[in-house]
């Protein structure tokens, strides 16, 4: 099988193959409200729920205007309408559609500022 095929990719390869390690941080060490705006595209696979979560917890630290772009997927504990309800609940314009035969949630706030 090829990885891609059919929307869906591995994030996850077994092997002896070659390995890369890179240098992350949290977002919550990154200073966001300087900008004039944060744009967010989640493919998480599944933690979407949890990012959701944390943005609406922190949105004071973020910019005046923010978007996002969300693949949902079914495995995640919140359901898309409890991430509409929760980012509709925070001042967020949300709506889900189904692009390619998977579901997304696609959410916008505020005005630059």
């Amino acid at each position: 099988s090829q990885f891609g095929a059919g929307g869906a990719s591995g994030i996850v390869l077994q092997g002896d193959g070659p390995s890369t390690e890179l240098e992350s941080v949290s977002l919550g060490s990154i200073a966001f409200a300087p900008a004039r705006c944060l744009f967010l595209k989640l493919d998480c696979e599944g933690a979407e729920g949890e990012i959701i979560e944390r943005l609406c917890a922190n949105l004071s630290r973020l910019p005046a205007k923010v978007n996002v772009a969300c693949e949902y997927h079914h495995w995640c504990p919140l359901s898309l309408d409890d991430l509409l309800h929760l980012l509709r609940a925070h001042g967020f314009e949300a709506e889900s559609r189904i692009l390619y035969d998977e579901s997304s949630l696609f959410a916008a706030r505020g005005q630059p500022a």
